[in-house]
């Protein structure tokens, strides 16, 4: 039985790729040994609408919730509670946004290495106290095994 689930799972995973479906991406994940097909919709609200909402109460919290994020996930305008409780932290007296736009281009050979140097000066200069931002686990991680 579990065989039978997975084949179809691999089944329609192989035809929502090969149609080439403008509501859904088509992505490679997991390790170079273990590379799995992934098929993720662009919108995932109707996903979320049919398959959470409407079974399941949440609570949704975070720093960064966006206003325009019940649209955005389903939710049907009004159906819903929101609120903005606001932050404690000064940002205007504690908070730099920095954007080094004397980097190389990111697809140069040297553009890492640029970015570990200006990080590493911009820790430094600021005693320590930095909270950097990236894209993605693997460059974290190269920032951070470059700094140290």
């Amino acid at each position: 039985f579990r065989a039978q689930q997975l084949a179809t799972r691999l089944q329609e995973s192989i035809d929502l790729a090969l149609q080439a479906n403008e509501r859904y991406v088509a992505f490679v994940s997991g390790g170079p040994d273990y590379p799995r097909l992934e098929i993720a919709p662009l919108d995932v609200g109707p996903v979320l609408a049919n398959g959470i909402w409407s079974q399941r109460t949440a609570i949704l919290t975070s720093a960064t919730i966006p206003s325009s994020l019940g649209a955005r996930v389903g939710l049907p305008p009004g159906g819903f509670d929101e609120i903005d409780v606001g932050s404690p932290f000064h940002y205007d007296t504690n908070s730099l946004l920095y954007c080094a736009l004397h980097l190389p281009d990111p697809r140069d050979s040297g553009y890492a290495k640029a970015v570990h140097d200006e990080l590493a000066a911009l820790i430094t200069a600021a005693g320590g106290r930095t909270l950097a931002l990236f894209t993605s686990w693997k460059a974290m991680d190269a920032a951070a095994e470059a700094v140290r």
